[in-house]
């Protein structure tokens, strides 16, 4: 090998590492407020799901030689394939349990998308008990998916986790947390 394609190789090797220790200090911020906030299961996250490659926000369909770049994609957190896929940022409940001790380890996370359209096996979330919701909103059950949690905007979360200068989360109310589980057993067959 050449002097020249080794220091190349030393050069794209640098380069993987810089953006390793990038994407690694993503999570290693949103593991931080978790741990801050003492997140766990029934909290509410704000997350990019991603953008449909098939269509655009304005509902226009994208070329077929369309080509996005790597910070394009960054920047939309994301992109999905087709055009049916839950996608763009909206609210998530958190579905999984957090164990604090375990925090530091945690880069997925399993949720489920909050919207104002209903879907079928959803859940109403009435917006006088959840003062941050524009309207009554939904939590779509068909369209639970498990995320990196890089994908969680810590601004928009850390807004909503710190009211009235108290570091207090949303979380589901009771009510609501039963039904979640009902329905869940439901689709799912547990007993």
């Amino acid at each position: 090998m050449s002097l020249l394609d080794e220091m190349y190789e030393d050069g794209q090797s640098d380069r993987q590492d810089e953006l390793a220790q990038i994407h690694q200090s993503d999570i290693k911020q949103v593991q931080n407020l978790f741990q801050e906030f003492k997140v766990k299961r029934y909290n509410i996250v704000n997350v990019g799901f991603g953008d449909p490659l098939i269509k655009d926000e304005l509902g226009k369909y994208h070329e077929l030689d369309k080509e996005f770049t790597i910070t394009e994609m960054k920047n939309k957190k994301g992109l999905n394939y087709g055009s049916h896929e839950f996608s763009y940022r909206h609210d998530a409940v958190i579905l999984e349990d957090i164990p604090l001790k375990y925090v530091n380890k945690l880069t997925t996370l399993l949720v489920a998308p909050i919207s104002s359209k209903k879907r079928r096996n959803s859940i109403l979330l009435e917006k006088k008990y959840y003062p941050f919701l524009q309207n009554d909103s939904y939590i779509l059950l068909n369209s639970i998916t498990n995320i990196g949690i890089e994908k969680i905007y810590i601004a928009n979360t850390k807004r909503r986790l710190s009211r009235q200068g108290q570091k207090v989360l949303y979380e589901l109310t009771s009510p609501v947390q039963i039904k979640l589980k009902n329905v869940l057993s439901k689709i799912f067959s547990i007993t």
